[in-house]
């Protein structure tokens, strides 16, 4: 292969690369489309939207973590949502002393915890890809916050 044509597609890989990434692929906008919804949805109920949003991709079996700081008296929804690969999404939210106060292990793909913290601390959001039809599965969390009663 000529030497100039194989720098010419060295450097269009190089510049195509963050233009693509920036767009995300068709499972991540998924997702994000989800979360929009679901955010959109529970924001028709009053709820405030946090700007605490994380979008990634996990394989089955595997977990990710997000650590948060939670105000006392206020509640809090983090909704999780996953792509069509995904079959079982779970949802973990608990202290830093790995005591779990709210988890939903049930759901099949859109998990949705709930939690009112009695102090103004720090707060771990587990992310578990139980069930991945095809590796890696793209998913997403939102944390939402709900106004005063």
């Amino acid at each position: 292969m000529n030497v100039r044509v194989t720098v010419a597609l060295a450097l269009a890989s190089v510049f195509a690369t963050p233009v693509a990434l920036a767009q995300g692929d068709r499972w991540e906008r998924q997702v994000r489309g989800q979360l929009e919804r679901a955010m959109a949805s529970l924001g028709a109920k009053g709820a405030v939207r946090s700007a605490v949003a994380r979008v990634g991709a996990l394989d089955t079996d595997e977990s990710a973590s997000l650590t948060l700081t939670l105000n006392a008296g206020v509640s809090y929804f983090v909704v999780g949502t996953c792509d069509e690969d995904c079959e079982r999404l779970g949802l973990v939210l608990s202290d830093l002393a790995s005591h779990d106060l709210a988890a939903d292990r049930a759901s099949e793909n859109a998990p949705v915890v709930r939690l009112t913290p009695p102090q103004t601390a720090s707060y771990r959001v587990k992310v578990v890809m139980e069930r991945c039809r095809m590796n890696p599965c793209r998913f997403g969390i939102a944390l939402i916050t709900l106004p005063p009663p």
